[in-house]
């Protein structure tokens, strides 16, 4: 009988052995569910330089070519600690930022020394934000998930969406992948880390050139598709569930 674990080998093993260029055309956008759509958009506007706009019907941000949507939902739980844990901004000066967040609803964490120049608050929607100074890459920065197979999971992220590990600026712990301008981290959890369902990080979303050709390879490599390939205004769309429990949505523009 296939044990769970054989079953997730066999998922990596099929996903190693595509081929040729990654048909990913972009890391497209993170999902934030929020108790207040709007108020989520211009906090996060009016904290890290973004601009306010409209993603189809959610309220969203755009830093630069990175976006961020905002979806209505109620009671729900932290990121901290989950498969997708946090995302991060890079900014000159963290103590100020900082202190600016806990003054406008954050909840700001003590500093810590084994973390310089780092500084973590969890948003007032609840989604925790890692606050940091990294002069090559401002504004937004990355997305941390965790996982208890983090070498299988970035081979997962390479596979389907393209991008190479490396190590960033030898922080320990991390691995990256590097998309457009924002990284994916990767760090490896002793335990398993907390579902993503009903969380304030809802789902990663990456965009496709060709979206059946894409769809083709997923399902022919036993990715799991929890909302099947289906048409929605002007772009095709599918949601999967990465080999650890990241939701992520697969979109591709067919309108122009």
């Amino acid at each position: 009988m296939l044990t769970r674990s054989s079953l997730f080998l066999g998922l990596v093993v099929c996903a190693i052995g595509f081929t040729g260029p990654s048909t990913a055309e972009t890391w497209d956008h993170i999902h934030f569910s929020v108790s207040d759509t709007k108020a989520a958009a211009e906090w996060y506007a009016k904290h890290f330089d973004g601009k306010v706009t409209k993603s189809g019907p959610f309220d969203a941000v755009w830093f630069g070519t990175n976006l961020v949507k905002f979806k209505k939902g109620e009671d729900i739980g932290g990121s901290d600690g989950t498969k997708a844990d946090h995302v991060a901004f890079s900014v000159g000066d963290v103590k100020g930022k900082v202190e600016a967040l806990g003054e406008d609803g954050a909840t700001v964490a003590d500093a810590n020394r084994r973390k310089a120049g780092v500084r973590y608050a969890i948003d007032p929607w609840g989604t925790k934000i890692e606050v940091m100074n990294d002069a090559d890459l401002r504004g937004f920065h990355h997305v941390l998930i965790k996982t208890t197979r983090p070498a299988s999971t970035l081979e997962f992220y390479t596979t389907m969406f393209g991008g190479e590990v490396e190590k960033f600026k030898n922080v320990m712990g991390v691995q990256a992948i590097r998309y457009n301008d924002m990284y994916l981290f990767v760090q490896r959890a002793v335990r398993p880390p907390k579902s993503q369902k009903g969380k304030a990080v809802d789902h990663l979303g990456w965009r496709f050139k060709d979206f059946d050709a894409a769809v083709k390879k997923m399902k022919d490599a036993g990715v799991k598709f929890v909302v099947e390939p289906r048409t929605s205004g002007d772009h095709k769309m599918a949601f999967i569930e990465s080999p650890n429990g990241v939701k992520i949505e697969i979109v591709e523009d067919i309108g122009h």
